[in-house]
Parts: C-alpha cells; sequence; structure tokens
C-alpha cells in the first residue's frame, strides 16, 4: 500500500488529502470515518517553470 499526502497551504490543497495506490475496499473504510482518497492520476507532480 503506498500513501501521499499534500498539506493545507500547497496551492490547490484545502486541508489535509491524501492520495491513494490502496484497494476499493480501504477506500471505503475510510470513507467510513471520513478520510477521502483520491485517484492515482492525482499524483502528477507541480509545474516547474
Amino acid at each position: 500500500m503506498e500513501l501521499r499526502a499534500r498539506h493545507a497551504g500547497e496551492p490547490g490543497v484545502d486541508g489535509l488529502l491524501i492520495f491513494n495506490t490502496v484497494p476499493s475496499q480501504v477506500d471505503a473504510a475510510l470513507a467510513r470515518v471520513g478520510i477521502t482518497l483520491l485517484p492515482e492520476d492525482e499524483l502528477a507532480p507541480p509545474s516547474v517553470g
């Protein structure tokens, strides 16, 4: 299981968001306690330039 997090204060981040590559049953269990996992395609690195 791989979890990545970005914290409030980063551009485009509101609160603590968890980025994940975990099975759907884990998504469902975490949703019951109020944690929302975002799709892996949200892991794109910030643009540099």
